[in-house]
């Protein structure tokens, strides 16, 4: 649990509404948390998709900063869909800063498309991207 707050607070700022220890436990307990560790179990990244929903929602996807680039981004997301697809998801959503050009262009490479634009939707008055993509069974 340590090392996921860890990992979340060095990744986020607080404008981003970086995950609480307590939101962790919340989450494993109820939602979708996907870990990628190496062979020194030092947490690489992760993924986390709220499940209670319609449709499934990405709510965060984290890489330690020197793994990033590295293809882990793209293995979680493609055990995400998977597992999302196993539980009869048919759609995963997923919010992004409108400012965070690699992250969008790392979602469209995996198939997403822009739904809208929620305005002011982080505490520093950034814009949200709202994307969306079908989930292939």
């Amino acid at each position: 649990m340590k090392a996921l707050v860890k990992l979340e607070n060095e990744t986020f700022s607080d404008a981003n509404f970086p995950l609480s220890r307590e939101s962790f436990y919340y989450h494993i307990k109820r939602n979708l948390l996907l870990v990628v560790y190496d062979d020194k179990f030092e947490l690489l990244g992760y993924a986390l998709a709220l499940i209670h929903r319609k449709k499934a929602k990405l709510y965060s996807l984290c890489i330690q900063k020197s793994y990033r680039g590295s293809g882990i981004a793209k293995k979680l997301m493609e055990q995400l869909f998977y597992s999302l697809n196993q539980l009869n998801f048919k759609i995963i959503i997923l919010e992004v800063r409108q400012d965070n050009y690699g992250a969008i262009n790392f979602y469209k490479k995996l198939g997403f498309k822009q739904l809208a634009i929620s305005l002011s939707f982080y505490k520093d008055g950034s814009n949200a991207l709202i994307m969306e993509r079908k989930i292939v069974n």
